[in-house]
């Protein structure tokens, strides 16, 4: 994403040995690197759409024709087994919103979170809910006042429920703010930074797997000030933030070591890691 802004914590240690520079990253506690460390990278993990599949912007562009949509709701906190694909009304955009027809959304531990009423009381739900931030998809009506994006726009991004406002001010400003992207329509504030246009290069699918991922890798990134020929261990490099921390790394000409399980070595390498830990059969912070 252009605009990204930092959140999350991360801590950097130093390994001394054999190797001349290590700086081992690795995040915990935050929620929001919590969140991003359990989303799919190389796949949605939810692609709803039941009506025609897409033929481009000349279909998209449409305003829905339809009063209802199919979305994936809860009625009150739980577990996931609260969740159940039901008809509900097509949001529309107010000002300075737009709506979006999504194409892939991904789901987050964090969408988990806030139904398991975890943080009902610095983010309480408002029900009927539809969970899910990240997403892709293309806009379909924008609100008064919208100048960053036009109907037709293919987009990408992420946003927290209404009801978490205060909350999701920490993620990012102005705030990202969404419907829930499970579900075939979604609006979504158009003035934030976690909201930007997708290149044609980079299919839906991937890019709804992004922005959580994305918006925590970065700042981890920067504040590493990684320079070519550092060596770097990557702890969870399987994960959500790892998947994109790991090639960020090896475009920025580090040495990649990426801990990760013996099954998983193939995949790493490919992402750009020089070298693969079993985590499972050694001690990655010795």
């Amino acid at each position: 994403m252009s605009a990204t802004r930092e959140v999350g914590r991360h801590c950097r240690s130093e390994r001394q040995g054999s190797l001349s520079v290590m700086r081992s990253v690795m995040w915990f506690g935050s929620l929001f690197v919590t969140c991003a460390s359990m989303a799919a990278v190389n796949w949605a993990l939810v692609r709803l759409g039941l009506h025609a599949p897409y033929g481009g912007a000349a279909i998209e562009a449409r305003i829905p024709i339809y009063e209802t949509m199919k979305a994936v709701v809860a009625r009150n906190y739980g577990s996931p087994a609260v969740l159940a694909v039901e008809d509900l009304p097509i949001p529309r955009p107010g000002p300075g919103q737009i709506q979006v027809r999504v194409e892939a959304a991904a789901l987050n531990g964090c969408d988990l979170d806030l139904l398991s009423d975890q943080m009902a009381g610095v983010a309480p739900l408002e029900f009927p809910h539809v969970p899910g931030s990240d997403f892709a998809g293309t806009v379909t009506e924008v609100g008064e006042g919208v100048t960053r994006f036009a109907v037709g726009d293919d987009v990408f991004g992420t946003g927290f429920p209404r009801a978490t406002g205060r909350f999701s001010a920490a993620f990012c400003s102005p705030l990202s703010l969404t419907t829930g992207a499970l579900a075939e329509y979604a609006v979504l504030d158009a003035d934030t930074p976690a909201l930007t246009h997708r290149p044609p290069t980079l299919d839906a699918e991937r890019a709804a797997a992004l922005p959580i991922s994305g918006l925590t890798a970065m700042p981890l990134l920067r504040a590493g000030q990684i320079q070519p020929g550092e060596t770097v261990l990557v702890v969870g490099a399987t994960g959500g933030v790892g998947s994109v921390l790991v090639p960020l790394l090896a475009a920025a000409k580090a040495n990649v070591i990426a801990a990760a399980g013996a099954a998983d070595e193939h995949h790493v390498r490919r992402l750009g890691a020089n070298e693969v830990i079993d985590y499972l059969t050694a001690d990655v912070v010795a």
